[in-house]
């Protein structure tokens, strides 16, 4: 089913370093040697020049720190890859700049095809207000248009391609979805939320393969660029797709793009995946099978999260369960039994709820902790849940960039009293539970600097708020790089053979512009890869 991965890579001695194992048997070291795939030797410059092989490339890396590789613990890889070749929306200031980009990428598209894009927030926008069909209409009248929010969980439709999706004034709203209305109370406004976006989705023509090949080529050589070797990428939504997806990975890295792939599996191919005979863990060292993926519920950004308590700025929203609790118990307990891992996206704490519920039901009179649950992204929760995550073993899959961006609006849609259980990275590992980190690429940039800095300084872009929002929730950089490292590889079971530095593991790693465990803390917003290196493969290379 899964080719096996080439090996061909070079030995490779990197000495003159300053390298930063993870391994507590030896923290430090100023060479290493990479063989057959895996680390040969680490130690000082002169034992792993005396060990090198023939034929062994040397790399000096003139002071430079050096690190494990990183893993994105939590992105969509594919989706990524496609907004880097789609209309860029992140950071729109203004319904204005919106529209601009929207149409002068309408111009350069060929006739009746469609334009989509991604990255808007109604929360940024200087109108303070959410777009609408008649405001795209303005811009492109005349082929079809879909842009998504940032989270991907809210969208907004021209009129064109409401009409191509069959939206209109009678269309009910899908289960676990919403189409907004006007104020008349039946006309659609083009916004749709969650499941109501499939409505549109499921017009719109499908990519060909090479479409689909470039962007996921621009997305794998992006990550390698940002110092990442390994990504857990949800690219597997319905059926018919998982055996597209993993040849689709396994062809790109056969043509000298390795990536470490940890491949989640959404619930609606569930049935495929055991028909398939497939489950977690399935492949080889590059591509394999990883958690199947449910929804607990939506965002907080688009006011769909699950909370306990209404908004505070939507008395009387709640949010939206994706699922009835007892439909995503069943669903995680259908995964469970037939060898799979669980992911449960909750960003509510109602939602967490759920969760925790559906995982508990589904280890039945087993042990929780050995399915290594993972509950992603713990954005709004009580502190009663941490202890019951920490009790059934659940791993936090945290995205710390988060907190950098939302935090100009959490405190609206949360009102002050909630946000001691909110983006609380801190709580969670002081809690005992096993964190990893990534970014919802393309929900935030795939660069794992960004969250570095996000969960050491909790400040924006702009540096602000002085000592950052909700200080007593950072942590320390080492902590951090855990999170993307030594806690990527548990939750993937992998902590034997990755996320450290060590004889015998993957010869997986970074050397970085500063060193982010020793340099001044500021310098982690402009960390820079300047070496990657995948499987004893060079990558990605800055260096004279």
């Amino acid at each position: 089913m899964i080719a096996g991965p080439r090996s061909d890579a070079e030995p490779l001695a990197l000495i003159n370093g300053r390298i930063h194992t993870l391994d507590p048997e030896r923290p430090r070291a100023r060479a290493v040697l990479l063989q057959d795939g895996r680390v040969a030797a680490v130690g000082d410059d002169a034992d792993v020049l005396r060990r090198r092989p023939p034929g062994c490339r040397v790399i000096d890396l003139e002071g430079r720190a050096v690190t494990p590789g990183l893993t994105d613990a939590h992105c969509h890889l594919l989706q990524y890859g496609f907004t880097l070749l789609a209309v860029d929306l992140y950071g729109v200031a203004s319904l204005d700049e919106m529209l601009r980009r929207t149409a002068e990428a309408a111009a350069g598209t060929p006739p009746g095809q469609w334009v989509v894009g991604r990255g808007w927030d109604q929360d940024r926008l200087a109108e303070g207000r959410w777009p609408t069909r008649r405001d795209l209409d303005l811009a492109v009248p005349d082929r079809p248009v879909l842009l998504r929010r940032v989270c991907g969980h809210a969208a907004v439709a021209n009129s064109r391609a409401l009409q191509l999706a069959g939206i209109d004034e009678g269309t009910p709203d899908p289960p676990g979805g919403r189409i907004e209305r006007e104020a008349d109370g039946r006309t659609p406004s083009g916004v749709l939320h969650e499941a109501a976006i499939r409505l549109v989705d499921r017009v719109i023509p499908p990519p060909d393969r090479a479409a689909r090949r470039r962007a996921l080529e621009a997305a794998v050589r992006r990550a390698h660029a940002a110092g990442l070797v390994g990504v857990h990428t949800q690219d597997v939504w319905d059926p018919g797709q998982i055996q597209e997806i993993l040849d689709l990975y396994r062809e790109v890295r056969d043509q000298g793009l390795p990536l470490r792939v940890y491949l989640l599996v959404g619930h609606r191919a569930l049935e495929e995946l055991l028909a398939l005979g497939l489950k977690t863990g399935d492949g080889d060292d590059f591509v394999r099978i990883g958690p199947v993926k449910l929804f607990a519920d939506g965002s907080l950004g688009a006011r769909t999260a699950a909370l306990s308590v209404p908004y505070a700025d939507d008395p009387g929203n709640r949010g939206m369960l994706v699922h009835e609790p007892a439909e995503l118990a069943a669903l995680a307990r259908r995964a469970t039994e037939g060898g799979c891992q669980v992911a449960i996206h909750a960003i509510g704490d109602r939602a967490a709820d759920a969760a925790l519920d559906a995982f508990e039901q589904a280890a039945g009179g087993g042990s929780a902790a050995a399915r290594r649950f993972r509950l992603i992204h713990c954005q709004v929760m009580r502190p009663e849940q941490w202890e019951r995550m920490r009790r059934l073993g659940v791993i936090a899959d945290i995205q710390p960039r988060f907190a950098a961006t939302d935090q100009r609006w959490v405190e609206r849609r949360l009102g002050r009293s909630r946000l001691e259980g909110a983006y609380a990275w801190r709580s969670l590992a002081e809690a005992g539970l096993v964190i990893c980190a990534g970014s919802d690429a393309p929900v935030e940039p795939i660069e794992p600097a960004l969250g570095l800095d996000a969960a050491v300084h909790r400040t924006g872009d702009d540096g602000l708020p002085p000592g950052g929002w909700l200080p007593a929730q950072r942590v320390a950089p080492v902590e951090a790089l855990g999170w993307f490292t030594r806690g990527a590889a548990y939750a993937a079971f992998a902590e034997h053979e990755a996320g450290r530095l060590a004889p015998g593991f993957r010869a997986d790693l970074a050397a970085w512009s500063h060193d982010p465990l020793e340099d001044d803390p500021a310098c982690l917003r402009h960390l820079e890869a300047h070496l990657t290196v995948v499987g004893g493969r060079v990558v990605h290379c800055r260096l004279p």
